[in-house]
């Protein structure tokens, strides 16, 4: 449809491609912002973790430079679901079906493998520490 010199505006077929332009910009930002905020909540919860790695480790390394034998008869997957998963205060993050499992190998150095599971957004997720530990020297 031809236009004369004296009309002015945009036709409807022009303001139909210019909404249906606007929704599709609207859907993908939208689409977006969900995305970044699975990943900014999947990224917190990392942190949670490797925090509660570090504390159940920390606490090993303290019970491996007095003895190796203590190291091996503690429970630990008990010692974490007491001191590091149950010990979350009111603000802390609490993660969806959090578990711990250790296992210990060898005798001197004793290989340490510490994984810790969780549940994210209904997806298994899962984070894995391997170390060695082993009584430390005193002194000369």
């Amino acid at each position: 449809m031809k236009k004369n010199k004296g009309e002015q505006g945009f036709t409807l077929v022009e303001l139909m491609v210019a909404a249906a332009l606007l929704g599709i910009a609207l859907l993908t930002t939208a689409a977006s912002l969900l995305n970044l905020q699975d990943v900014s909540d999947l990224a917190r919860e990392k942190i949670v973790v490797t925090s509660d790695a570090n504390r159940i480790l920390e606490a090993m390394r303290d019970q491996a430079n007095t003895s190796l034998t203590n190291l091996r008869n503690t429970d630990w997957v008990a010692w974490a679901n007491t001191n590091v998963l149950g010990q979350r205060g009111a603000n802390e993050i609490r993660l969806d079906q959090e578990a711990v499992a250790v296992t210990l190998t060898g005798t001197d150095p004793v290989q340490v493998t510490l994984d810790i599971n969780w549940s994210h957004r209904r997806r298994a997720q899962n984070h894995r520490v391997l170390t060695l530990m082993t009584v430390r020297n005193s002194g000369p």
